[in-house]
Parts: structure tokens; C-alpha cells; sequence
């Protein structure tokens, strides 16, 4: 994922803030003890998110007091299966972006795949159907690139349908339709938000992005595609609020209802992001 699912920090709670960093750390903490120290750099908010979703549901984590590598003190972080979880889609995401990378000849990609080419063997193989469905993604998405897909709907259809298999996981059957459908309305609004944000990266280079080849300028592009974008973000909020899900809800409604309408707002401004981590 990209980093575009954040929480809005200005509008949380103190409290609210510090449970969103445990979370947030908990993955770090899961990513370096499940896949290796040097996962822990592809850490982003993304996958924090989708652990609230979980743990919402499951409540299956629990707050503990663990040492944290980088910064040598102990810190609150949650631990249990849902950031167990997170944490393996997360490193099978990097990985599958690797590979897709060094295919488009990016020489730094090649230096990651190879070192996360062992934890992506292990992850792959705890959930094999997960990893079938990511490739799958990335063999679509390319096809639909190398065709010259102008159409914004069906480039983001492999992204979408994916998350939309990501968030309902594992998860209970009565959730799962919501669930589904959330996710399949955030691949969405991701996969058009990065599309925008590199926008100008990629008519220097001439290389693909779906607003140029629907014939839009960015600034039309923007001006089509938040409306539908906001349109994402409220389906997504119907799919949350009829699921049961009182644990992490303050913070989920903050991303969604704050964080990611100003994320957009910030792409669409050509404002500059941070890097998508604490």
C-alpha cells in the first residue's frame, strides 16, 4: 500500500493518538520479529488501519510493554493475531511490489526483493490463497498497463478487488460482505489518489497513469475524480458503520471522516506528504 490511509493527528484525542501508535508500533514490532530487523523500513499507516478494522471485529490484541529496537526504551504496543496478520500482508505487499518494480527495471527494487525474498517464501506459504489472489493483482494491473487502459473504473479494478479480499480475510462470514465492499472502496480511492499524485512524475517520463490517457490535464483530473472520491469514503463509512466494532471506532472514524479527506486534499494541492510513518 502507499501510505495514503493516516489518521488526521490534530483531531485526535491524546489518548486516541497513543492507541493508534501502539497499534502502529505493535506491526513494527511483528514485522521484525516474523520477517526480520530490516522489514520494519516498509512500515506505513496503511496496514495500521486495516489492523483497527480487524481487532474492531476480532478484538483478538492485547496492550503490552516491549522494548522498542530503534529507539531503545519500552513503549505500549498491541500484539496478537490481527497484528500478526497485518503484519504478514504488509511484507507480502512489499514484496509483490519488488518484484513488480524490478520488472520495471528499477535497480533498487532488485536489492529488496532479494532481501525479502526469504520472509516472502515463509508468508506466502502460511496463506497461499492470499498470495495467489496478490499475484494475480499485479499480472492484471500489468496487462491493463501494457494495453493503454483509459478508463479509471477498470484500471483500479485489480486493486480494489484485492483489498476488498484483504479486509475480509479471515474475518467472520456475517462481516465479510461489509468488510469486502469497504476495501473494495478504498483500493479504489487509493489506486486513483496515487494516480493523481504521480501524475506530473509520470508525463515527464511518459510512463503510465490513467488520467493521462483518459485525456485530462491533472487539474481536470482532480476536479473529476475527488467528487467520486469523497463518493468512496462515505461507502466505506456505511460499510463501518454497520459492523460491530466499538473497540478501535473512534479511531477508525478518524481516518476515514479526517485523514483521508485531508490526504486528499493535500495530493490534490500538490502538497508535499510525509512518508507515511510515526
Amino acid at each position: 500500500m502507499f501510505g495514503y490511509i493516516r489518521p488526521c493527528r490534530p483531531e485526535l484525542k491524546i489518548k486516541d493518538e497513543a492507541r493508534f501508535r501502539a497499534y502502529y508500533c505493535g506491526i513494527c514490532k511483528a514485522l521484525g520479529r516474523r520477517s526480520g530487523p530490516l522489514c520494519r523500513a516498509l512500515l506505513r499507516y496503511d496496514l495500521a488501519f486495516l489492523a483497527l478494522v480487524r481487532d474492531g471485529v476480532m478484538d483478538d490484541t492485547q496492550m503490552q510493554v516491549l522494548r522498542c529496537p530503534v529507539k531503545g526504551t519500552k513503549l505500549n504496543m498491541m500484539q496478537g493475531a490481527s497484528i500478526d496478520f497485518c503484519a504478514d500482508a504488509h511484507l507480502l505487499l512489499s514484496a509483490e511490489k519488488a518484484r513488480d518494480d524490478r520488472a520495471d527495471g528499477k535497480a533498487s527494487a532488485a536489492l529488496l526483493g532479494l532481501l525479502l525474498r526469504r520472509p516472502q517464501r515463509r508468508v506466502s506459504a502460511l496463506y497461499p490463497a492470499l498470495a495467489q489472489d496478490l499475484e494475480a493483482l499485479f499480472a492484471g494491473q500489468a496487462a491493463l498497463e501494457q494495453a493503454g487502459c483509459a478508463d479509471p473504473d477498470d484500471a483500479a479494478e485489480p486493486f480494489s478487488a484485492f483489498l476488498g479480499k484483504l479486509f475480509a480475510f479471515g474475518m467472520p462470514e456475517e462481516a465479510q460482505p461489509s468488510l469486502r465492499f469497504m476495501g473494495y472502496n478504498i483500493g479504489k480511492w487509493i489506486y486513483w489518489l496515487d494516480a493523481l499524485d504521480d501524475y506530473d512524475r509520470d508525463e515527464k517520463k511518459n510512463a503510465y497513469n490513467v488520467w493521462r490517457l483518459a485525456g485530462y490535464s491533472r487539474k481536470q483530473a482532480c476536479e473529476w475524480a475527488l467528487p467520486l472520491m469523497m463518493q468512496c469514503i462515505c461507502q466505506a463509512q456505511l460499510c463501518y458503520d454497520v459492523i460491530d466494532s466499538e473497540k478501535t471506532r473512534p479511531l477508525v472514524e478518524n481516518v476515514l471522516c479526517e485523514g483521508m479527506p485531508r490526504t486528499m486534499d493535500a495530493v490534490a494541492e500538490g502538497r508535499r506528504l510525509d512518508d507515511g510513518s510515526l
